[in-house]
């Protein structure tokens, strides 16, 4: 009995002893992480980036990353390149079922600042770092889903006399199969989509597949704007033709499918019932004259009925050999004005097959 009581002592102490190393690991293992990625981050070139704490849950097989926050070295902004407050890597356990180890991404209200500027000390655009090794760093296994909550993008460009920033906010986005994990099908597509308020609040939808299989690339993508107020465009017409706009709206349509090398696809930009015409005391009168210019030729080719100036400006070609139609878009500019006005939406006239893929 003496030697029975001496083994379950020992075994008790053994098992005390390999819970307490067990709970040991897991009260350092986020530390020992988060100091392997702070460690990965501060070496980036141009760039640092640091984050607050990590929180594991082995048994659900996964692990969360708290305010990670990139920034330009050397760069005057009060706005890193990255923030992101939250984000969760785990296992898809679907796909696990299927025999196949990938995993989710789930990112928590992040911002993306853009700033473009001939001053290095001033620009960040994220250049020259390799992003996709530090996610693959970040994320142990391949990335099957991946999804992102109440984002935010702001674009800056600081050479402007009046600097102009373009935001889209309240985004949320989700891509599916990015891997093909759990399909032997080659031709097998991705979905991703998108949806976003631009500015002061003018919906911004993004669609489309892909096949993560396919080399080179084959997608099919579409973009929706719709009924922008021009006025919250004028820092970007100010800067860049010169005018402003004091009423209308500004639509925009495009689709874009690539397969087998080759590319098709659209924009059509639209504005109803523009103007652009402005007498302000402090104008010059050089300015006065161009604004009239540009007044008066969106007059002139506007569909009068619809009071809508638009066009439809298609490009295709090779992916390396981009091929702008000129005079397919100055058709369609006389199309609208003195034909039949175009229609306010998607031409669904883009897609993989016409290039001599396939699509789902």
């Amino acid at each position: 009995m003496a030697e029975i009581r001496i083994i379950r002592h020992r075994t008790a102490i053994t098992f005390g002893v390999i819970l307490l190393l067990l709970v040991g690991v897991r009260a350092a293992l986020p530390l020992i992480i988060k100091d392997q990625i702070n460690s990965r981050l501060a070496s980036l070139q141009e760039y640092n980036g640091h984050l607050e704490d990590i929180d594991l849950a082995l048994w659900r097989g996964e692990y969360s990353i708290v305010n990670l926050v990139i920034v330009k070295t050397g760069v005057d902004t009060d706005e890193p390149f990255l923030r992101v407050p939250q984000a969760s890597f785990s296992i898809e356990w679907q796909a696990l079922l299927d025999g196949a180890i990938v995993g989710e991404v789930e990112l928590f209200a992040p911002e993306l600042h853009v700033t473009v500027s001939d001053d290095p000390a001033r620009a960040q655009f994220g250049l020259g770092v390799p992003w996709y090794d530090l996610l693959e760093e970040l994320v142990p296994f391949t990335i099957n889903r991946f999804e992102v909550h109440d984002g935010r993008f702001e674009f800056t460009d600081a050479d402007l006399e009046r600097p102009l920033d373009v935001y889209v906010h309240d985004i949320d986005a989700l891509g599916t199969n990015l891997s093909n994990a759990t399909e032997t099908d080659a031709d097998t597509f991705a979905t991703v989509c998108l949806t976003g308020l631009f500015g002061q609040g003018t919906p911004l939808t993004i669609n489309g597949q892909l096949s993560p299989q396919a080399d080179p690339p084959a997608f099919e993508m579409d973009f929706e704007l719709e009924t922008l107020p021009l006025i919250e465009l004028n820092g970007l017409l100010n800067a860049y033709i010169g005018v402003d706009a004091e009423a209308g709206n500004f639509s925009v349509f495009a689709e874009v499918a690539s397969a087998n090398n080759r590319f098709d696809g659209y924009i059509k930009p639209m504005l109803t019932e523009a103007e652009f015409f402005s007498l302000k005391e402090d104008d010059n009168l050089l300015r006065k004259i161009w604004e009239g210019i540009v007044a008066m030729t969106a007059e002139l080719l506007e569909n009068q009925p619809g009071d809508q100036f638009a066009t439809v400006i298609p490009f295709s070609g090779e992916l390396d050999d981009v091929t702008t139609g000129r005079l397919s878009a100055m058709l369609s500019i006389l199309r609208n004005a003195f034909v039949a006005a175009l229609e306010h939406k998607l031409d669904d006239s883009v897609h993989i097959e016409n290039l001599g893929g396939t699509g789902q």
